[in-house]
Order: structure tokens, then sequence, then C-alpha cells
């Protein structure tokens, strides 16, 4: 699946177009099971590419870490034929080495 780029921009801008990162969440969620299992999966993907930040913390409070992690998790859900745990794994991988 192929999501936009996402900016720093896109976390404090408000526009009538719906910002890339929120579809990918929402993609996320999905993949993780819907309810709360896809709302932890959604959760570990962010954690383990680097957003280091409460559910309580907007990513326009920090949208250059936002951005960055949500780049990280669009860069590895492209790639096809991985399972969830390979997703979270490799985004893992991914921001560890940056």
């Amino acid at each position: 699946m192929q999501f936009d780029t996402i900016q720093s921009e896109d976390f404090v801008t408000f526009s009538r177009v719906q910002p890339p990162h929120v579809k990918l969440e929402q993609y996320l969620i999905e993949l993780g099971g819907t309810g709360v299992k896809g709302a932890e999966f959604k959760k570990q993907a962010l954690t383990n590419a680097g957003w280091n930040y409460g559910a309580l913390v907007s990513y326009g409070r920090h949208p250059d870490a936002a951005a960055k992690a949500f780049n990280f998790i669009r860069e590895v859900v492209e790639e096809d034929g991985l399972t969830p745990e390979d997703i979270l794994e490799q985004i893992k991988t991914k921001a560890d080495l940056h």
C-alpha cells in the first residue's frame, strides 16, 4: 500500500484534505486487528519508530519527531508480504539505524 510522504507541516496546518498520517494510522489500526488490539498495534509501531511521547501529547506539539516516526512506518508498510510482526520489527530496526 502506498502512502504520501508525511511533512512536519501536516501536523500544524488545518486543511479540508485529510493529512497523510491519518490514513496511515487507520491502516495500522486495521492491520493490528481493529479495536483495542489495533490501537495497541499502532502505539507499538509509533514507539518502535521513535515516537517517545505519551498518548496525550499531540503530534503537533512535536511535528518533526512525528513526521520522522510516521515516515519510518510508511517506508516499511509499503513493502509487500510482511506480517504485522515483521512490520513492527523492521520499523524498530530502521529507527535504530538512524
